[in-house]
């Protein structure tokens, strides 16, 4: 078990001191994007891969956008159903004089 806990801890230290960014650069990347700092993200990412960063990024922003657009789409086609369908004839008030047959 020591020795198992040795080796985690080595493969860690290992992966922290490496100068590869790829395995740590998923998890600084969503950190840094969910947080809406995109750009200083793309900017510490070394210089092949920050346009792609980039693009990633705002093609992201948009499919999220057009996910809350979707749902608030849906919302609105629902609401606008359940008022249409529970608002009675009844339920409207006559405005101005009444008509001459009353």
């Amino acid at each position: 078990m020591a020795l198992l806990v040795l080796f985690a801890l080595l493969a860690g230290a290992g992966t922290a001191l490496s100068p590869c960014v790829l395995p740590v650069l998923p998890a600084v990347l969503s950190a840094g994007v969910t947080g809406g700092q995109s750009e200083p993200v793309i900017q510490a990412a070394p210089p092949g891969v920050r346009d792609q960063l980039a693009s990633v990024a705002t093609s992201s922003f948009v499919d999220a956008l057009n996910h809350i657009t979707v749902i608030a789409m849906v919302v609105a086609f629902v609401c606008a159903a359940v008022c249409f369908a529970t608002i009675r004839q009844q339920d409207f008030v006559q405005q101005g004089p009444p008509a001459a047959g009353n």
